[in-house]
């Protein structure tokens, strides 16, 4: 018992390391990038995030991370595919066995957050020393002015329940019944996610915008980009949503994307 506990817990710590040099690499890049210092990325004390490379909504928690150049103390490795999140002890962390999970131990209070749409906006709205983000940042990601935060919050609803779920109907077949794409069994799957796209094609068909709700990138972006990104991968055909594809784009030229997270796995993302 005591030696596979050791085993365990080595096996936990380089799952942490190789997570935690993954993402300091990726922020030296944006460091350079933005041609800004590297130490001025903020660690944040008691804070542990739970993930798993391939997840398009732990992909959305990383890219906001980039952007406020904010970095968990530690990270732990959740691996799906050896169904890691079903063990006791993830178990009793995330009773719903799902990553993204993100610890914050304060010295008043422990918050356990699981949803990925609570755990963007807890790191928007948590206070920091500064060293990292500025507030005016914050405030272009999450806007204070009622009509583009109401937008936002209704387009974060609209990807969690309408897009990403119906992007995760047509992947995980793929992924973990090793379905074709051409699988008959997935042409239900491929016409109500054609469906879904067409609608976000049309809203962001306004021209008086170049992203969903205003000129400038905000959280809702980082979340839709987040899962959209999983079908780049496929090589989904986005010739029928070219308002889907011109934004994808000017997403890619005006956000930093962890682009080092394909190479971690040899799957494709969730």
């Amino acid at each position: 018992m005591g030696c596979n506990s050791s085993k365990a817990a080595t096996k936990n710590l380089i799952d942490i390391r190789k997570s935690q040099g993954f993402f300091e690499n990726e922020l030296e890049e944006l460091a350079a990038h933005r041609g800004v210092d590297s130490s001025a990325t903020e660690i944040l004390r008691g804070v542990t995030f739970y993930w798993y490379p391939s997840s398009a909504q732990c992909r959305s928690i990383l890219m906001l991370m980039l952007e406020l150049q904010i970095c968990p103390e530690k990270f732990v490795m959740i691996d799906l595919i050896k169904e890691e999140h079903k063990t006791e002890e993830f178990t009793q962390i995330n009773p719903h066995q799902t990553v993204p999970v993100l610890v914050d131990v304060q010295v008043e209070e422990k918050i356990v957050m699981w949803d990925t749409r609570a755990i963007l906006l807890h790191l928007l709205n948590k206070e920091t020393s500064g060293n990292g983000c500025d507030s005016k940042k914050k405030d272009s990601l999450y806007s204070k002015k009622p009509r583009i935060r109401r937008e936002i919050d209704k387009l974060l609803v609209f990807h969690d329940d309408v897009i990403y779920r119906s992007i995760a109907d047509y992947i995980y077949p793929i992924i973990f019944n090793g379905l074709s794409q051409s699988s008959e069994e997935l042409h239900l799957a491929q016409k109500i996610l054609k469906d879904r796209l067409q609608i976000l094609d049309d809203l962001l068909g306004n021209p008086d915008y170049k992203y969903l709700v205003c000129n400038s990138i905000t959280i809702a972006d980082i979340s839709m980009a987040s899962s959209i990104i999983s079908l780049e991968i496929l090589n989904y055909d986005f010739s029928y949503f070219p308002n889907i594809y011109q934004w994808l784009n000017n997403i890619k030229l005006n956000l930093f994307l962890p682009n080092n997270l394909a190479s971690i796995e040899e799957h494709v993302f969730l």
